[in-house]
């Protein structure tokens, strides 16, 4: 089974500017023109007028810049993103769940490894197992456990949270109940009837197990979810 694609990040687009209002000037239709003899009066009044609106506006500004910064410096918020601790710093080797399974088929790949990722606030590895033999049936196990850049964060968790509904928001049920209280459910792959999986999380830890038939046929729907659930329970377990 091909490991899921890297998280993606969603870019934010800036705030759109303010348009900028025009106001009407003296001599504009509508405006009166103004009388003879009153020109000095006029101006006295524009200028009195001009002083009591600055000075208004000079007010308004202080108490605006001054409360602003005064309650900035005065109780400043905190913007610092916290959460749970990583559960998990290490991924079990697959010869330990397969100690908890019977009839399994053989162990052909185990593989751990750092995986990639686009999000900066974390750091990806990743194990993959697959147990096939010719003639019977076969399965896979991807694990990826995502590891927080700054402790307390809850970065990490949310990582695989976001990873486990991204792939369930279709062909998905939820599974009642892991005896490990793992949050999972069961994916259909409409374009693969020989196949079945089952997605979950689990602390800072996601995975993912599939079950093919042997020779590719259409499965019995029943059965292969209760050989997937037996190795999503072996797994959980094993992460403890």
């Amino acid at each position: 089974m091909q490991p899921g694609p890297p998280y993606q990040q969603n870019p934010y687009g800036g705030q759109p500017g303010y348009p900028q209002q025009g106001y009407p000037q003296p001599g504009y239709p509508g405006y009166p023109p103004p009388k003879k003899g009153m020109s000095g009066v006029t101006i006295a009044l524009i200028i009195v007028g001009a002083l009591i609106v600055v000075s208004g506006l000079g007010v308004g500004a202080f108490f605006l810049i001054d409360g602003k910064s005064s309650s900035s410096s005065a109780s400043p918020t905190s913007t610092v993103k916290t959460g749970p601790p990583d559960k998990y710093t290490t991924l079990p080797p697959c010869t330990s769940i397969e100690a908890k399974m019977s009839g399994m088929p053989k162990l052909d790949v185990q593989e751990l490894k750092p995986a990639g990722t686009s999000d900066t606030d974390i750091s990806l590895m990743s194990l993959a197992c697959e147990w096939r033999e010719p003639g019977k049936s076969s399965g896979s196990l991807s694990l990826y456990m995502a590891t927080s850049k700054r402790n307390g964060s809850g970065d990490g968790e949310e990582s695989a949270k976001a990873e486990f509904e991204h792939y369930t928001q279709e062909n998905s049920e939820l599974v009642p109940t892991l005896s490990t209280g793992a949050k999972a459910a069961y994916v259909s792959h409409p374009n693969y009837p020989g196949a079945c999986s089952i997605r979950f999380y689990q602390g800072n830890v996601s995975g993912s197990v599939m079950v093919s038939s042997a020779d590719g046929n259409p499965i019995d729907v029943g059965k292969c979810r209760a050989n997937a659930k037996k190795l999503a329970e072996a797994t959980s377990e094993v992460l403890g």
